[in-house]
């Protein structure tokens, strides 16, 4: 999924990515927009609060007796009463019919011309209902106490058009009866009237935008889910297929755990001469001569796999029927560290089907790596997707639910979370992208004549506009030349990774350096930090696919970066130096040509 970072203020054409336009077939601006959806809460909504208003209206009427007209008060609790069983009809019949999707457009209008008849009603009666100059102060105060402030913004957010034929038919007469009333004290009630009206609208409006993005974070979250699946059927479909290559193989394959053939496919059991049930909880022992030639052969798979991922050896085996065949054993362990606990044996003929064999072992290999390529995928997207996803979540329902009450500077804090979060998808999704580009072999070197100095200060920018402020940030360029023939898109890549990991492993405050010297006849950038630096033990795999160093702790991460940095320095015919000190911080060298 694509995204970038939220606007600095919302507005209906940007509540949703432009992604999920496409997924809806509407426009940003489009009413039609999770029209469904929106309908639905609308009746679901409508009536669920009457108990609610109901006691509400009465505890209303009890403080106002004596105080309001009589026959206005009976009025208004008999429009109260009728209005609140109008919604709770119309939520009762739209959750028994349970219309289709696209009767959506139909029932809102039903519901819109209800509501209407339901606001001019109490309009009407507010027209026909002959009040005094004293009694439309009267009028206000049971307005204001039940008709608009009864959870009519949460319950009426789905739909403008609802909300709207609700309002009008009420807030019109009235507001006119008080300014054709004439007189100060009407005039100034007219003029509050609106103002509470106009609050109302707000609230609405902020509750209605709320209610939409949160639909847009729902269909987010689904689409991501659907491709989680997709990737599941594709990691089963590829172990199915793994199965399939393993039983049909034209090579014996067979798994062996304590010197115990615990699995073999046909082809084994056809050059063992033996069936596959009476190999099964046998000792390799079993296809062997003489002891002495088995313990030769065993020691030598056990010193093998001990010191290397697999072991090829030449030997004779001895046929069920007596006759000796020369094959080649390959086994390797699931475990090097221990490899008695299990390993993959193939066993075929060293003449005719050597070839075949090797070529069904590389493509095991593959399959093998592209299953945990895949697993790891997946284990990263599920993991690094779900937090910024959560942190979006958790702040637009603060939005949702507290925007009235919280106080600027948390709003705009809020806000940045969230933007904060689409950063970091993003930057997760391009990193995917380029590994992508990387495996399928569209990832090329296209060089141009580019200023070095200026890209380098044009990332440092960015990067400190990222970290805000967080760590001070060095740049020296002490080279003779600032124009070269570079490629400025692989470039990207390794300064803007390299920075944003010396920024990510240190604490604020302590300096990230970069520096552009000369240094025989080569481009030598150093990127420097006093982070917490490299383990030992990391440093073999640093530059795979998914590694992550085992002291990075709770820090966010993907473990592409450094995968990109050296695939993008070698497509720049360069290369990568690293010198790391645990504790103290870490220094890359990007030694490139000067073309």
């Amino acid at each position: 999924m694509k995204n970038t970072s939220l606007p600095e203020k919302f507005s209906p054409e940007r509540l949703v990515p432009d992604t999920m336009y496409a997924s809806v077939g509407k426009a940003p601006s489009s009413p039609e927009l999770f029209l469904p959806e929106r309908v639905g809460l609308l009746y679901r909504l409508s009536g669920a609060d009457t108990p609610l208003v109901l006691f509400a209206a009465a505890v209303a009427a009890f403080a106002l007796w004596g105080m309001v007209d009589l026959m206005l008060l009976l009025a208004w609790a008999i429009w109260l009463l009728g209005g609140s069983v109008v919604r709770f009809v119309l939520s009762r019949v739209y959750r028994q019919m349970r219309p289709p999707p696209e009767k959506a457009a139909a029932w809102e209008n039903l519901y819109c011309l209800v509501a209407a008849g339901v606001g001019a009603t109490w309009g009407a009666t507010l027209l026909f209902l002959p009040p005094s100059r004293g009694s439309l102060q009267e009028m206000t105060i049971t307005f204001l106490i039940s008709s608009l402030s009864m959870g009519l913004p949460p319950s009426l957010a789905p739909s403008p058009k609802a909300f709207s034929s609700f309002i009008l038919p009420i807030v019109v007469p009235m507001v006119a009866l008080y300014f054709t009333q004439g007189g100060g004290l009407n005039t100034a009630v007219g003029l509050l009237t609106l103002v509470f009206a106009a609050v109302l609208l707000a609230m609405y409006l902020s509750a209605h935008r709320a209610l939409v993005e949160t639909l847009s974070l729902g269909r987010e979250n689904a689409l991501l889910l659907e491709k989680l699946r997709a990737a599941e059927k594709s990691l089963v479909a590829a172990l199915a297929e793994q199965q399939l290559i393993f039983d049909t193989a034209a090579v014996g394959l067979a798994f062996v755990a304590e010197d115990k053939i615990l699995r073999c496919n046909r082809q084994f059991s056809e050059i063992a001469g033996y069936a596959i049930d009476e190999l099964l909880s046998q000792s390799m022992r079993l296809l062997h001569s003489s002891e002495e030639g088995w313990s030769g052969i065993h020691k030598a798979l056990v010193e093998g796999l001990a010191s290397s991922e697999s072991v090829s050896v030449e030997h004779q085996l001895r046929r069920k029927d007596g006759q000796d065949l020369w094959v080649l054993l390959q086994a390797r362990a699931v475990d090097r560290a221990d490899p008695a606990k299990g390993s993959i044996v193939a066993l075929h003929d060293i003449s005719a089907r050597k070839r075949a064999e090797a070529e069904v072992f590389s493509a095991l290999q593959r399959e093998k790596e592209l299953n945990e390529m895949k697993s790891r995928f997946v284990s990263m997207a599920s993991h690094e997707f779900r937090t910024p996803l959560s942190t979006i979540l958790s702040s637009s329902e603060i939005l949702q639910h507290y925007s009235g009450s919280i106080e600027p500077e948390e709003r705009i804090e809020q806000l940045k979370m969230i933007q904060d979060a689409v950063r970091r998808m993003t930057q997760m999704i391009n990193d995917v992208l380029v590994i992508g580009k990387k495996e399928s072999g569209v990832l090329r070197f296209n060089p141009s004549e580019g200023d070095l100095q200026a890209l380098c200060e044009r990332i440092i920018g960015e990067v400190r506009a990222i970290d805000g402020a967080k760590h001070p940030i060095e740049f020296e360029y002490r080279h003779s030349r600032r124009t070269f023939q570079l490629d400025e898109v692989l470039l990207r890549h390794v300064f803007v990774n390299l920075l944003t990991n010396a920024l990510k492993y240190s604490n604020p405050g302590h300096q990230v350096s970069l520096a552009v010297v000369q240094r025989d006849g080569q481009i030598a950038v150093e990127v420097s930090d006093q982070g917490i630096g490299i383990p030992e033990e990391d440093l073999p795999d640093l530059f795979m696919s998914f590694h992550r160093c085992s002291n990075v702790g709770e820090r966010p991460g993907t473990g592409l970066g450094l995968s990109i940095v050296k695939t993008a320095t070698e497509l720049h015919r360069g290369r990568l130096e690293v010198h790391s000190r645990l504790g103290e911080g870490t220094r890359f060298t990007v030694l490139l040509p000067e073309l």
